[in-house]
C-alpha cells in the first residue's frame, strides 16, 4: 500500500508542477517544462505516466487528455526544449 501511495503523490506533483504549483521559483520554467515532457512521453518504463497508471489502475490516455487543457497543454512539449542560446561578444 505504500508503494501505490508513493506513485500516486508522483502523479500530483506532476499534475502541480505542469500547472505551476512550484514552490521553488528558481528553477520554476525548468520544473514546469519537465513535468510536460513527463506527461509528453510514450515511454512505460517504471516511473512513467503509463507504468504509474497501469499501477493504479488508471487511463493514461485519459490523464493526458485532461492535461491537454487550458492550464496544461502538453502537446507543445513533446520534442526536447533547449535552453535559449548563449549570446557572445556584446
Amino acid at each position: 500500500m505504500a508503494e501505490r501511495e508513493l506513485w500516486s503523490e508522483v502523479l500530483l506533483r506532476a499534475t502541480y508542477d505542469v500547472a505551476g504549483l512550484i514552490e521553488e521559483k528558481n528553477n520554476a520554467w525548468r520544473i514546469k517544462v519537465s513535468a510536460r515532457e513527463w506527461f509528453a512521453a510514450n515511454d512505460e518504463s517504471v516511473g512513467s505516466l503509463f507504468w504509474i497508471c497501469q499501477q493504479l489502475g488508471l487511463d493514461a490516455k485519459a490523464i493526458r487528455h485532461a492535461m491537454n487543457g487550458p492550464h496544461g497543454n502538453i502537446r507543445r512539449y513533446k520534442t526536447k526544449v533547449h535552453k535559449p542560446a548563449r549570446i557572445t561578444g556584446v
